[in-house]
């Protein structure tokens, strides 16, 4: 891993931190600390492949409760990723 500091490749994993166990690390050069980039979809912290495994679940016309049920992520969550992706532009074909 890069030190964001100082550009060297001498950074090591540095234990974690909060509910999602975000990986930190060390630069052995400048002794900085700093954790990696956490993929977020708009304001969700949701990685973008659970994301997509949701929406193509509603497509699919499985109910909210029901995909709550097996990706484990909150219904509210849900409700809120299908506003995301309403707010997406789209390619409309001409």
């Amino acid at each position: 891993m890069t030190c964001r500091k100082c550009n060297h490749d001498t950074a090591r994993k540095f234990g974690s931190y909060g509910k999602r166990k975000i990986q930190r690390y060390r630069c052995s050069e400048c002794k900085a600390t700093f954790a990696e980039e956490v993929p977020k979809l708009g304001n969700h912290h949701t990685d973008p492949q659970t994301a997509a495994k949701v929406l193509t679940l509603m497509l699919e016309g499985m109910s909210i409760r029901a995909i709550e049920r097996i990706t484990e992520i909150h219904r509210d969550t849900i409700l809120s990723l299908m506003k995301t992706a309403d707010g997406v532009p789209r390619i409309v074909a001409g």
